[in-house]
């Protein structure tokens, strides 16, 4: 693959995204992948009531570390940031679960990371199988 032209410009006649998801052969993107929404949605709701009951921990130290200040001005600095802090959770990281059709087994991996073990039996979903 030539990525510079004869001016010694970078050119991109490749498709980088699908290149190197055939390099990490992982499963969520494997056509034999059959995805269990019902495994993650599981957990993606456990994960979520473990992450917002620390958020709440975290917020509540914050609001009593700030009560604790002996500035009056930094301490309603403190308590304002303390009460404006909101919760947002983080889907990065869960595992994604489904069967695989070719080996006939349940399956968990985390998407868009390397998976060495898999490159025996990875075909990626935009793979024309004749």
């Amino acid at each position: 693959m030539n990525l510079y032209n004869e001016q010694n410009e970078i050119v991109f006649k490749f498709q980088p995204s699908k290149e190197l998801e055939d390099i990490d052969c992982n499963c969520n993107n494997c056509i034999h992948m059959v995805r269990d929404f019902e495994k993650y949605k599981f957990w993606e709701e456990k994960r979520r009531v473990s992450d917002l009951e620390d958020f709440e921990k975290k917020k509540a130290k914050a609001i009593e570390d700030a009560k604790n200040v002996p500035d009056p001005k930094g301490r309603e600095s403190m308590l304002n940031l303390a009460h404006k802090m909101k919760f947002q959770f983080d889907r990065s990281g869960l595992l994604g679960y489904g069967n695989c059709n070719k080996l006939n087994k349940a399956v968990s991996f985390i998407p868009n990371t390397c998976q060495i073990e898999t490159q025996h039996c990875f075909v990626h979903r935009r793979t024309i199988i004749t």
